[in-house]
């Protein structure tokens, strides 16, 4: 290319950044909020550059695309979040996953990753009983955790130096969409590259995605993505119990204090007569944490006065019961069962005297 019709090139470029200025600006203040439950993630790839529109995704009801990576080389990548008209639930964004997954250009559709939602976890059982010495395996078996980081407002970015004069760059040449260029790399002969470091005054993930996908639609943008933040936390889990004279938990010899790796399976023993909670905390880089629990009932077979011994009075009280004299408790109920029948008869009142009578 001449250095007149590079000049000229650079020149359109300059006129189409002045002028879309304002509306960049705007953009960037209205950014719409998706979520987890209104947009996919998709990874496309096409034989040429191209802004992506609703009617590229006809599979779904399609409001707005967005993109987030852009790398247009011998092929042209796409990393875009396709923003659904409605909110769905969980079956219905599957079903939309699926559908997108079959549209020819696209490497993969799932989840949309930034997307915020709320975070959960789901042990094995939120309500076990135990009889006194009894032991069960608790667990988390289900994770959506939500990151709050991830993202910061740093920019990288390759230029076409067919298109800009990498050699006069200007840093301040997309100030009209809030992104002013930090530094610029250097080939191993010391001279300029085409490779950029940028960052934006833009604050939420939403805004900076807005921003790169208006920048990802200017010509001559060979690549563009934001930069990761890093952590080497490690994912943890923290079980605890409030009085582990009723319940304790083991793994691998801790005890009920220790920060166990995730994933783990917790053994639970009940110890003594009464109701306790057992919770995890699970936490992971950029997530806020998050907690779920299991309420554990220990009962000894036959001591309806939970004095922890089964004595006459244990067995006069659930003849009374049987008789319609007096009501039982949840907890009374399970050591009432003496034959574990779940059904509560003149048979378990006898179990518990002759147990008394050393019959």
């Amino acid at each position: 290319m001449s250095i007149k019709m590079k000049t000229l090139s650079c020149v359109l470029v300059l006129v189409l950044l002045t002028s879309t200025s304002v509306i960049a600006t705007s953009a960037q203040t209205e950014a719409a909020e998706w979520n987890y439950y209104n947009s996919i993630e998709v990874f496309v790839t096409v034989d040429e550059e191209k802004i992506f529109t609703p009617e590229d995704f006809l599979e779904v009801d399609c409001l707005k695309v967005l993109v987030t990576e852009k790398e247009a080389y011998d092929e042209f990548k796409y990393r875009l979040i396709i923003v659904l008209n409605q909110f769905c639930d969980d079956e219905e964004i599957e079903a939309a996953v699926n559908a997108i997954a079959a549209n020819p250009i696209v490497i993969l559709a799932r989840r949309n990753t930034f997307a915020p939602f709320e975070s959960k976890i789901e042990l094995n059982e939120s309500r076990i009983k135990l009889k006194v010495g009894e032991k069960f395996d608790l667990k988390i078996t289900d994770e959506k955790l939500y990151s709050t980081g991830g993202i910061n407002n740093s920019l990288t970015f390759i230029l076409d130096p067919q298109i800009y004069d990498i050699n006069n760059i200007e840093f301040d040449i997309f100030s009209g969409y809030g992104v002013i260029i930090e530094n610029q790399a250097k080939n191993i002969d010391g001279e300029p590259a085409n490779l950029f470091n940028a960052s934006t005054s833009d604050e939420s993930r939403f805004e900076i995605i807005e921003t790169i996908n208006s920048l990802s639609h200017l010509p001559g943008i060979k690549y563009i993505n934001f930069d990761y933040l890093s952590s080497g936390a490690r994912p943890t889990e923290a079980w605890v119990t409030s009085d582990k004279r009723i319940v304790d938990f083991t793994e691998d010899q801790s005890s009920y204090e220790s920060v166990l790796s995730v994933g783990k399976t917790v053994t639970v023993e009940g110890l003594n007569v009464g109701m306790e909670e057992i919770s995890v905390t699970r936490t992971a880089a950029f997530v806020a944490p998050v907690t779920a629990s299991c309420i554990v009932t220990v009962y000894l077979p036959g001591d309806l006065t939970e004095d922890g011994e089964v004595t006459l009075e244990d067995a006069m009280t659930l003849f009374r019961y049987i008789a319609g004299k007096t009501t039982l408790g949840q907890n009374q109920s399970y050591s009432a069962d003496m034959n574990e029948d779940n059904e509560i008869r003149l048979d378990d009142a006898m179990i518990i005297f002759k147990q008394v009578a050393g019959k």
